[in-house]
């Protein structure tokens, strides 16, 4: 009996250990494997600095303070901005406290050097913590956060975003910077550049609002004891606080240029992060390093700031903006008026100094469009008679700045456009000859063998006719028959053909000094010797510019001019041939598989695959109808055999949009049938049949265009059914 008892006992005993070692074994699996590292701070009684020194400052564009926070203005939130403190650590550990709200698209925390002024974009003296992401932009590198699985990934609007910097040298993480949200660590520590001493805590925005605790307790106590950066000593830090309601506005520098956008004018402060540049180039480039879309449906960004930089000079006029220093290269500056206009607007300041490029007057610089525009006479260098702190010359010397200058305008003079020029006969001559020509090489148009028709008023026998009859066979000329041609290879030798007869009319008709024309001037001396306007389009081409591209064997762009390529004699078959050779060239590039070589326009009536012809006629541009202003305007020419061309005008009403291609199988060219533009507050259903109403006109109005055509065919008997 006491051996049973004795058994038992042990048995209760033995399970009693199991259930000990249980209890035992949960509580040393909570046990964190990696313990803090930081250690709790002492006690500091030396002298602290000023209870407001900690403070939002040093703005970038866009960002406007009330000491302890700031916000980024709307017309800004599609680029980078943000604000330093006040405050630069240099020794000891110190936590400071943001919390980030409003809408924000990006946001970035930690510190930067004192001249760093280029926010939110990789620099050398600077290291931000992603918030919305993994990313560490330490210095020019980005790198992914030292993160733990149990680390928070992304920051919320509510969180408190901790920013613990050591830079203590007995520390076991020296120059280092941590993240932490709601007090909670989310980075490990992070190694500063070495290329400063001294770090100010720095939060980047695209948009959004950010403020910073100022008082010695923190909103979110982490897991050791800290110092808040507000109660930091003396000693530790350096205050470089600046108050901007006292200053006397922005610093700016107002470029004088050719063209503020040409290289030397970017080279100059492309490397610079001390000034804000704001030209049209420099603001798409902030757009784009922020990740802001340049670029919709139209072409724009639709943002302001980038699509219209000019838009945000008063806003930098504003004493209650940033007083940084700014570089505005909006226009060329060579007109008093701008320069009045600009020196308004940041009136009464007196730090605005205007920067000369003399550089940009040298023959073979880019002009920018402002200076094509305006006449000779009204250009003229800044002086400080007109508000201007200084005036500097970015090379050589006033004297020989102004020597350039006076060289470049009579350069510009040149360029003007002559509205009392009187075209000569050599644009029709030629255009004509060129008609003639290719009557005899088009494939479709040049004579047969035998078709040489005998004209019955003329008697073979006669003597009086025996001189005409040897003349013409001397004046004959056998021409080869473009056979390889395409109805787009004959657009490019008539463009050919007009352009070498356009430059050379030019030459002959204008001052003898002037070497070419502008291509904003082109639409202008086109209409004045063709009678007709120029479609750039029709070319596949949006520029004048791009003509030298097209066709660089007649006309070069040089000097930001279109010049003639070939010399004044040459003849109508010679710009055919050259066709001919860029053709061959074209073909060969395509056939070896350059995708590129291809021509980048159709003309205008393909003719389709298995389509009717129309009688034997040849292919035929004959309608081209083009909705606008609520009429619909049909218009063409129908080829008569060598006797001419009939021209055809129509009219219907109710008629706009867009372009939609009817009759590809009997060559009709072009009709534009649009949307329509309905009335606010119409149902979809009605828009709808507003369109079929409209494309039911136009398909009349073709039927009843063909059978006119057709009866006109047969009245004059000149085509074979």
């Amino acid at each position: 009996m006491a051996a049973a008892e004795a058994k038992k006992k042990a048995a209760e005993e033995a399970s009693k250990e199991e259930a000990k070692q249980e209890e035992e074994a949960p509580a040393e699996a909570e046990k964190p494997v990696d313990e803090e590292k930081e250690q709790d701070a002492v006690v500091d009684k030396r002298a602290k600095i000023a209870d407001d020194a900690v403070c939002f400052t040093d703005f970038a564009f866009g960002a406007v303070s009330s000491g302890s926070s700031f916000k980024v203005l709307g017309e800004a939130a599609c680029i980078w901005t943000g604000a330093k403190l006040s405050v630069g650590v240099k020794k000891g550990r110190y936590l400071v406290e943001f919390r980030v709200f409003d809408y924000y698209e990006k946001a970035r925390v930690g510190v930067s050097a004192v001249s760093e002024h280029g926010y939110g974009e990789p620099s050398d003296s600077m290291c931000l913590f992603d918030l919305l992401g993994p990313d560490v932009y330490n210095g020019s590198k980005i790198e992914k956060r030292p993160n733990k699985p149990t680390f928070q990934q992304k920051a919320l609007k509510t969180d408190v975003i901790g920013l613990f910097i050591n830079m203590d040298p007995k520390s076991e993480n020296k120059n280092t910077i941590s993240l932490f949200l709601n007090g909670v660590r989310a980075s490990d520590p992070v190694a500063l550049p070495e290329t400063s001493n001294s770090w100010y805590p720095t939060v980047c925005l695209k948009g959004g609002a950010a403020t910073v605790n100022t008082s010695g307790e923190p909103w979110k106590p982490l897991v050791f004891r800290t110092n808040n950066l507000a109660v930091a000593a003396k000693a530790d830090v350096e205050v470089h606080k600046e108050d901007v309601r006292d200053n006397n506005g922005p610093e700016a520098i107002f470029v004088v240029a050719a063209d503020p956008q040409s290289e030397a004018v970017l080279k100059e402060f492309e490397d610079s992060r001390e000034y804000f540049v704001v030209s049209m180039k420099g603001m798409i480039d902030k757009a784009i390093k922020a990740g802001t879309s340049t670029k919709n449906k139209q072409g724009k960004s639709g943002w302001d700031l980038v699509d219209f930089p000019a838009s945000i000079v008063p806003l930098l006029a504003s004493t209650t903006s940033y007083s940084g220093k700014y570089v505005f290269a909006l226009n060329s500056g060579l007109k008093q008026e701008d320069r009045k206009n600009f020196m308004n607007i940041f009136c009464p300041s007196t730090n605005v100094k205007a920067m000369v490029f003399p550089s940009t007057f040298d023959i073979g610089g880019s002009i920018g469009p402002d200076v094509i525009a305006t006449p000779a006479a009204n250009l003229s260098l800044p002086t400080e008679a007109e508000g201007f702190a200084s005036v500097e010359y970015a090379s050589g010397t006033e004297k020989t700045s102004e020597k350039k200058f006076e060289a470049f305008k009579k350069r510009v003079g040149l360029r003007e456009c002559l509205r009392d020029l009187k075209p000569g006969p050599f644009f029709k001559e030629f255009t004509e000859e060129y008609a003639t020509v290719k009557k005899q090489m088009h494939k479709t148009t040049a004579p047969k063998k035998g078709d040489k028709a005998k004209d019955p008023s003329k008697d073979e026998l006669s003597p009086d006719n025996k001189g005409e009859e040897e003349e013409d066979e001397e004046e004959a000329k056998v021409y080869p028959v473009m056979e390889g041609f395409s109805e787009e290879d004959w657009m490019l030798a008539q463009l050919r053909v007009e352009m070498h007869a356009l430059l050379h009319s030019f030459l002959n008709d204008s001052d003898a000094e002037r070497l070419g024309f502008t291509p904003p001037n082109l639409p202008f001396y086109y209409m004045l010797y063709a009678s007709r306007p120029f479609n750039l389009q029709s070319y596949g081409l949006h520029t004048p510019e791009k003509l030298a591209d097209l066709i660089p064997d007649v006309v070069r762009f040089e000097d930001g001019m279109l010049m003639p390529q070939l010399p004044l004699g040459s003849t109508a078959e010679d710009l055919i041939m050259l066709t001919e050779q860029a053709r061959v060239v074209r073909k060969d590039k395509y056939d070896a598989g350059d995708d590129t070589a291809a021509l980048k326009f159709q003309a205008f009536a393909p003719k389709a695959a298995g389509a009717r012809p129309m009688g034997g006629a040849a292919p035929m541009n004959m309608m081209n109808m083009q909705a606008q202003g609520g009429n619909m305007n049909m218009q063409g020419k129908m080829p008569m055999q060598g006797k001419g061309n009939m021209n055809m005008n129509m009219n219907m009403n109710n008629m706009k949009g867009q372009q939609n291609n009817f009759g590809k199988n009997q060559n009709f060219g072009k009709m534009n049938q649009g949307n329509g533009e309905t009335e606010h507050g119409w149902s979809k259903l009605q828009q709808q049949a507003t369109k079929l109403r409209i494309l039911s006109k136009a398909l009349r109005a073709r039927e009843d265009m063909l059978v006119w055509f057709h009866r006109y065919r047969r009245r004059v008997g000149k085509w074979k059914d």
